[in-house]
């Protein structure tokens, strides 16, 4: 949204944005994922109504925000959230088209993901997906040979999906969890940004799917910097960071390794590639070992 621009006409998704700031504010700059005050500020933005904070607690950065949660939440990405390419807009496509649609738009992380797949143990050879929407990625992922499930809480594009391509598609983890899925890798691409109840989404996938492994791609927001504050705005209340893997990981006795990946050379920061795995069952050389196309730089743990 483009404050005290006339040219700007908002949409219910603008306005809906506008009254998730300031209840925000209202409810005292807290962090929407761990509930912490104290949060500092780190950029201004929008005459601070919009400015960029770093939580004190579990050290995510974010914009205020007092609606994105529970109900609210999974209504918003069922009935405003929109605009956003191929992934807020299913078509009556063919298998095939859809692929197509989904390569052009580099929506296929199959390769990062067949990467990781040799790690797996016979017995957990199995992918979700979080944030699927009609399932794009896993069409994509079709040709793996594995079985295949995502969780999409918003309504119209997760019954697209199931219905137009018969796919195994769930409103939650534990409705997965329900359904007979779980453990092996779960991932997920440009989707935690955008939730603004981070820890307790994560604590329910590692609770009710338990992963062997997870991998997750987001925006790079380390080190934080005046460029890159259009990652944390409107539709991504939330800039994941390093330090928020290290700590969530540690409580669960998973450890973290991560990656700067640049799929796209208009990317100020590129992404970050964040692999959770168990060292106990996956010896840390191994995953030191694993290089993706179109990495940068070196493992960091």
């Amino acid at each position: 949204m483009v404050y005290g621009s006339a040219m700007a006409l908002p949409t219910r998704a603008h306005v809906f944005h506008l009254a998730d700031l300031l209840a925000g504010h209202v409810r005292g700059l807290r962090c929407p994922s761990c509930g912490a005050r104290g949060a500092s500020e780190v950029l201004k933005k929008h005459l601070g109504v919009a400015s960029i904070y770093r939580c004190g607690a579990c050290e995510l950065l974010f914009r205020p925000t007092g609606l994105q949660t529970g109900r609210v939440a999974a209504w918003y990405y069922s009935r405003l959230y929109g605009n956003q390419g191929i992934a807020t807009e299913p078509q009556d496509d063919t298998r095939e088209t859809a692929l197509v649609r989904a390569r052009e738009a580099g929506k296929d992380r199959s390769t990062l993901v067949a990467t990781l797949l040799p790690l797996l143990p016979e017995g957990a050879r199995t992918i979700g997906v979080v944030g699927a929407s009609w399932g794009y990625e896993l069409l994509c992922m079709e040709h793996l040979g594995l079985p295949l499930y995502g969780i999409e809480p918003g309504e119209p594009r997760r019954e697209h999906g199931k219905r137009r391509f018969g796919l195994a598609l769930f409103a939650d983890a534990r409705e997965a969890r329900a359904a007979g899925h779980g453990g092996g890798l779960v991932m997920s691409s440009h989707v935690l940004e955008h939730i603004a109840e981070l820890e307790a989404t994560l604590d329910a996938v590692q609770r009710e799917l338990t992963p062997f492994m997870q991998v997750h791609v987001t925006p790079r927001v380390d080190p934080f910097t005046s460029e890159l504050a259009p990652t944390i705005g409107r539709e991504h209340p939330l800039g994941v960071t390093e330090a928020f893997w290290r700590r969530w990981a540690a409580r669960h006795g998973r450890a973290v390794s991560f990656r700067t990946h640049r799929p796209e050379p208009h990317m100020p920061a590129g992404e970050l590639v964040t692999i959770v795995y168990d060292p106990t069952r996956v010896a840390p050389s191994e995953i030191e070992a694993i290089r993706f196309a179109g990495q940068e730089g070196e493992e960091r743990a």
